[in-house]
């Protein structure tokens, strides 16, 4: 007779910093990258089989910017929503803490690690807006400082998001000046 002995095992912790360009180009415009549907702008509904009368139907619709001609973004909108959809894509993964850096001329810690299901990381990415050079290196240089604050066993991964070439560059060559 086989008798199954109880264990446990625990996930391994994993911390990821996203380094997100601010930049002035960020501000520049770009053709929309949504996908586009056939859409109901009655009813505001894409299901064909949605309730009401009078329909009208629109082809190739881009519902975040409400038209179906050809438009433009930002390429800070599109930053603003990769970087969301990364978190979210990882929502499920288990002992995992996300922090965010945004650079432009100079970098900023804009999130400390915390909780991939944590709100507050939306909300930062949220508050991004697009201005000045494009510095790489600080912005590396504190996602590096930020994984190497809490001394622990994680895996660490830095998550670098840009439009381009550096324009600036850090006059710091420590880890631990922030």
């Amino acid at each position: 007779k086989i008798e199954p002995i109880d264990f446990e095992t625990t996930t391994q912790p994993k911390e990821i910093v996203l380094v997100l360009d601010t930049s002035g180009s960020m501000g520049q415009n770009m053709p929309c990258t949504n996908v586009r549907e056939r859409y109901c702008t009655t009813h505001k509904s894409s299901s064909a089989d949605h309730d009401g009368s009078s329909h009208k139907w629109v082809e190739n619709y881009c519902v975040e910017h409400g038209t179906s001609t050809n438009h433009n973004t930002t390429r800070i909108n599109e930053l603003k929503k990769a970087a969301k959809l990364f978190i979210e894509t990882m929502d499920d993964v288990l002992n995992l803490k996300i922090g965010i850096v945004k650079y432009a001329s100079d970098a900023t810690i804009v999130s400390q690690l915390k909780s991939v299901n944590d709100p507050s990381l939306l909300t930062s990415i949220n508050g991004l807006s697009a201005n000045g050079g494009t510095n790489v290196r600080e912005g590396l240089r504190k996602a590096t400082y930020l994984l190497d604050k809490e001394k622990n066993n994680a895996n660490k991964t830095i998550v670098l998001m840009t439009d381009g070439n550096p324009t600036y560059y850090s006059k710091y060559n420590s880890l631990d000046n922030t």
